[in-house]
């Protein structure tokens, strides 16, 4: 991957309680994502929004989350341009993703990103340079605040285990009831028409993303 060095001036410093707007909402990570953003008086939900083209049923999980939380459902450029709008959290379908989020730093917003950025490579790029050239914090879900991050970076700092040579990880988990899962052979294209399958996800951005970014982490 191509380095791209940022050239955006540092974000300016704002107050709490940060306006929020919502890209995408139940079943998706957005309820989790909200409820921690909410928690206290850092955040106030502004609003939530989407593109105009969503399929039937997203439109409607999106409209039952906010009616849940009492916050309108707005055009997405609308949002975007919103003055009380600060931080965009954004649980769009992966191959949606990117040109939201492109949208959303191109507003001048800071956005909280669930993982991966997009659904191919070169969405990924364009984030990582639309960002670059945005004066706004950004931050992709990871598990580097998790309490395994926390002992494995002890290990690196102190040294206890020696130095870092070399980096193995294995991560492992389930999803639903076992034994219900239909599984069939799944067609792959390089970009995908459907990037997540209810029986299984694309492997290496979807879960392998946790071990890269624990790995960058760690090396500085």
């Amino acid at each position: 991957a191509r380095e791209i060095r940022s050239i955006a001036p540092r974000p300016v410093a704002l107050q709490p309680p940060f306006g929020l707007l919502l890209v995408s909402g139940d079943h998706t990570h957005q309820p989790g994502y909200a409820e921690a953003l909410l928690r206290g008086d850092r955040c106030r939900a502004v609003a939530m929004t989407d593109q105009s083209d969503i399929a039937p049923r997203r439109r409607r999980l999106n409209e039952q989350m906010a009616t849940r939380l009492g916050i309108p459902v707005l055009p997405l450029a609308a949002a975007l341009n919103r003055d009380d709008v600060h931080v965009v959290s954004i649980c769009a379908e992966p191959i949606r993703r990117g040109s939201i989020i492109v949208q959303a730093l191109d507003a001048g917003k800071h956005v909280y990103l669930d993982k991966p950025l997009a659904g191919t490579g070169d969405d990924t790029e364009t984030v990582v340079a639309a960002a670059a050239k945005s004066p706004v914090v950004t931050q992709m879900w990871s598990l580097v605040r998790s309490a395994a991050a926390h002992h494995m970076q002890q290990a690196v700092q102190t040294g206890c285990l020696g130095d870092l040579s070399a980096f193995h990880a294995d991560l492992c988990f389930a999803k639903g009831t076992p034994g219900t899962a239909q599984l069939a052979a799944r067609r792959e294209a390089a970009v995908p028409e459907r990037y997540e399958l209810v029986d299984s996800k694309r492997e290496l951005t979807n879960v392998g993303v946790y071990c890269l970014v624990s790995l960058l982490w760690l090396t500085g």
